[in-house]
């Protein structure tokens, strides 16, 4: 266990590594700054008062990475665990590439949790656990590869849009928007249903395939435009509206399902 309570109240490293076979735990009462040297050990837990951020491997052998109890948290470097991965603060969640190192987070045996309370998520870089994914925030933006191959793909914003611009594929999709719903990520519920629904206008430029039921509703537009919407096994229902002009348009694309009814309101 490492505590910072002193004058600069921030942890900061650089190149060090840190290796334990027990637990890792990291708590400030300012900033985390881990900088490029990896950190690895049975399970990692960091707690800064203000912001995390650095390039540094997180690697846990036998259970939890956990970022949480700040602000922003910016992840540079690749995080892996055999358990759940947390990351949560009240500020702005990123995964960015700095130089050769990407924030790249994968979880081999449980779930990945991500949660703003405060301002926006932003990945860019590929998020994989089989026992699901949840994101919550402002604004989410998910810009690379989700995957959950055991479990739920789930999405909430609280005050704005959601994008999904990354090749999604997960058992079930569920995605809560408070208004808009946009991106050109392909959206795949393998076994279970995906739900689009809660905010106003739907535009997406992926297509979205389903072994159970696909449901898109908004109080807004839903635009198709050279789209493919596919159910394996289940039924089909778009509702939107009401608006000025179409509430529901099709352009271009093709809407099917193989057992299922097709119901559009608008």
């Amino acid at each position: 266990t490492i505590t910072s309570t002193g004058t600069s109240k921030s942890f900061s490293k650089t190149t060090h590594t840190i290796s334990a076979g027990g637990d890792v735990a990291i708590s400030s009462s300012g900033s985390v700054v881990v900088g490029s040297g990896a950190i690895s050990a049975a399970a990692i837990r960091v707690t800064p008062t203000t912001t995390y951020e650095g390039t540094a491997a997180l690697g846990a052998s036998g259970g939890v990475v956990s970022i949480s109890g700040g602000s922003t948290v910016a992840v540079s470097g690749p995080v892996t665990a055999t358990g759940n991965i947390t990351l949560s603060g009240s500020g702005a969640i990123t995964n960015p590439t700095s130089g050769a190192t990407s924030g790249t987070l994968t979880s081999t045996g449980g779930s990945s949790s991500i949660t703003s309370s405060g301002a926006n998520i932003n990945l860019t870089n590929a998020v994989s656990a089989p026992s699901g994914v949840t994101l919550f925030a402002k604004t989410t933006v998910a810009s690379a590869a989700v995957t959950a191959s055991s479990g739920a793909f789930t999405v909430s914003s609280t005050d704005s849009t959601v994008t999904v611009n990354g090749t999604t594929s997960a058992q079930s999709i569920s995605i809560t928007p408070k208004t808009t719903y946009t991106g050109a990520g392909s959206l795949t519920a393998t076994s279970g249903t995906l739900t689009i629904s809660g905010g106003s206008s739907i535009t997406p430029t992926g297509n979205f395939e389903a072994s159970g039921s696909i449901t898109l509703s908004g109080s807004g537009k839903l635009l198709l435009t050279s789209r493919t919407v596919n159910s394996t096994g289940g039924n089909i229902s778009f509702t939107a509206g009401p608006v000025a002009n179409e509430a529901i348009e099709l352009t271009g694309s093709t809407v099917s399902t193989t057992t299922g009814s097709i119901t559009m309101n608008g």
